[in-house]
Parts: structure tokens; sequence; C-alpha cells
């Protein structure tokens, strides 16, 4: 849930909406990988068969806390904290400019003002339209979540992890 956003916050305007797809193109590749690997070792012999793909996943899961402690911090987050001295240098490094560069400046009046706008909105301005049309935004993703579960992959993924109880191994 918090990386789409992270990504968001560190990426340049032009390429934001590439870096937050990627996302959901890893978690299908993902979904997919684990999928294939419970159905080939469901043919294993003994406990391999659940002991292998559960220890599988702990690899990337090793990848990925290494790879965090290398991430930068969010400067939005740190403009919030007001750490602002510390989100110029990450804006610089991801803009590859200069810590005193007017464009960092800039950066930093932005992300200000959005967040002194984020705490005034209320809960009953999701279901005006409104000049931010927060109202199809939030129906947009609402739909797409709900065509995601109509796709029946939750049924798939459940029967794909307990089909090999139902069956009877003496006989295959």
């Amino acid at each position: 849930a918090t990386v789409p956003i992270w990504q968001s916050e560190i990426s340049s305007a032009r390429r934001r909406g590439a870096h937050v797809a990627t996302t959901g193109i890893f978690a299908g590749a993902g979904t997919s990988l684990s999928l294939f690997l419970d159905l080939g070792m469901s043919f294993a012999p003994g406990s391999v068969e659940w002991r292998f793909p559960f220890a599988f996943q702990v690899l990337f899961s090793i990848v990925i806390i290494g790879g965090i402690s290398v991430m930068p911090e969010s400067p939005r987050w740190l403009i919030q904290q007001n750490h602002v001295a510390e989100a110029r240098q990450i804006l610089a490094a991801l803009e590859d400019v200069k810590p005193d560069d007017t464009v960092i400046d800039a950066e930093i009046v932005a992300v200000q003002g959005s967040l002194k706008l984020s705490g005034e909105g209320s809960f009953s301005q999701i279901f005006q339209m409104g000049p931010q049309r927060v109202f199809h935004r939030a129906m947009l993703a609402a739909t797409v979540m709900i065509f995601l579960q109509l796709t029946g992959v939750n049924v798939i993924t459940f029967f794909s992890m307990l089909w090999p109880f139902f069956i009877d191994h003496e006989t295959l």
C-alpha cells in the first residue's frame, strides 16, 4: 500500500505514471510466479510440497529488506516532520541538481502548500465532484477494485492451494 505513494513522491512528474505502474506489473508477476510454483510443488512428495514455496518467498523478503536500507526517505514526509534540509538533499539528488537550486525551492514550496491543503478536507468531500474531481477519482479506484474481485482470482488462488488435499494421491 505504501510503495505506490512513496514512488509517486520521489518520481518526477513525467515518469511518475510509469514508475507507479511497475508496482502492478511486479504484483502480477509475483502472483503468477507463486501460483506456478504452488502448482509445480503440488506434485512433490512429502512436506517439500509446502516447505519449499514457504522458504522461496523468504529470499525475496531478504532482498527487499536489504534494498530498503539504501532507499531515500519520502521528501514529503521529511517536510511534514520539519526536516526541510534533509528533504532538500534528497530532492536535489532525485532531480540531479544542487540543493540550493530554484527548482528545489519551488518543489519544497509546492509540497508545503500541498500539506497545508491536505489537512483542510472533510470526509464528505469524497462524495462531491468539485474542481479536483475527488468523487470521480474515488469511484474510479473503487470500480477497479470491484472488477478485480469479480475476476475470480481469489477463488482460483484459494483452490490452487487446496486442491492437492482433495485428490486421492494413491490413484494418480
